[in-house]
């Protein structure tokens, strides 16, 4: 197996037209539109949402126990998906009670969004940004 990126890094200034409309559409779409906690193209979105270290650190290794309330449901509620791709009637309805039937619809669309971005990752061996620590 090789550790190296099977396909290079793409920069915005070396993108072709049609990689480049698709990167605009991307990065300057509707989701680029309006108040923005992020950017699109890199960063940390658990910290704007107001996750400090120590709940940063526990989401990282696993230790949902760590979290309270809402934060609790959520971590239980993506880790039981990743893990399982599905929720026994008890988290289903934890999960409804707390975040609701739309929020959970987003939970669920966001897990699988990363789901999607993880699997291309691995199979493309990209790397982590420049200064990043490698996932443990």
């Amino acid at each position: 197996m090789t550790s190296g990126a099977r396909i290079g890094k793409l920069k915005p200034s070396s993108l072709d037209e049609e990689q480049h409309s698709l990167y605009d559409a991307i990065a300057g779409g509707r989701r680029a539109q309006g108040p923005q906690l992020f950017r699109l193209v890199d960063e940390a979105v658990a910290r704007s949402a107001g996750l400090d270290d120590a709940e940063l650190a526990a989401v990282r290794e696993g230790r949902d126990a760590a979290l309270t309330g809402r934060e609790a449901v959520v971590a239980r509620t993506a880790a039981a998906l990743v893990v399982r791709g599905d929720l026994d009637d008890a988290e289903y309805l934890e999960a409804v009670e707390v975040v609701g039937a739309a929020g959970l619809f987003e939970l669920l669309t966001l897990v699988g969004y990363y789901a999607t971005l993880a699997l291309q990752l691995r199979v493309f061996r990209v790397p982590a940004p420049d200064g990043a620590a490698p996932p443990s």
